[in-house]
């Protein structure tokens, strides 16, 4: 025959489960500390976008030079992530707004890379790379080459989804994208890239304009 069960006294020392639920985690009670509902409603006050861009930024901050990847291109990781909240934007190749494939060219034009503004042309132009071997920096490509982003490391990527999303950091495991993967390719940095080189003030050879006929995600 078991020990009868005994009542565990209850702790009125708040901690972090109290200021959620109570100290009774079997149903829900009636928050007791006012103060904990100001703290979350500042966490909410804060923008979805500029939210996701800080923790992307811690996350996305280590991977680049946990690989023993090359500074330029953990600069380039650490560079385009900066962009994360910027709205898509048809045809866009600035910080007021990217396609995907805008948005990889401009980050690569900082390091010094002329790549097309064209998802095909970016994708035929450098050594293609197996999937098993992606490096930060590495362009990744989906669904027939109609979509583009930059690989970040620990199986994510930097990209403009769609119109009337934002440049947004994704898992390559994320079904659409692990259906519609096509490859990856690795533009070769200059010998006179560097990590700490300024933005480019030249557009890259065959950027289209917002108002031109070619098409790209």
């Amino acid at each position: 025959m078991g020990l009868p069960d005994v009542p565990r006294p209850v702790s009125r020392k708040p901690t972090w489960r109290s200021l959620i639920r109570g100290p009774h985690l079997g149903r829900a009670r009636a928050v007791k500390y006012p103060y904990a509902l100001g703290a979350v409603a500042a966490l909410c006050a804060v923008g979805a976008p500029q939210l996701e861009a800080r923790m992307v930024d811690a996350r996305s901050a280590g991977p680049a030079a946990g690989l023993g990847v090359t500074p330029e291109r953990a600069a380039l990781v650490a560079y385009a992530t900066t962009f994360v909240g910027t709205p898509y934007r048809w045809g866009g190749a600035s910080p007021g707004g990217f396609d995907c494939s805008g948005l990889t060219s401009y980050v690569y034009a900082k390091f010094g890379v002329r790549m097309a503004h064209y998802t095909g042309a970016q994708y035929a132009a450098y050594r293609k790379v197996p999937r098993s071997r992606l490096r930060p920096g590495d362009l990744v490509f989906f669904a027939g080459l109609g979509h583009m982003g930059i690989y970040v490391g620990k199986g994510r990527f930097i990209h403009a989804p769609r119109r009337g999303d934002h440049v947004r950091i994704s898992k390559l495991s994320e079904s659409w994208y692990a259906q519609r993967y096509v490859g990856a390719v690795r533009p070769p940095f200059p010998r006179s890239a560097s990590n700490t080189m300024g933005p480019s003030t030249r557009n890259p050879v065959g950027m289209r304009r917002p108002n031109s006929s070619a098409s790209s995600a």
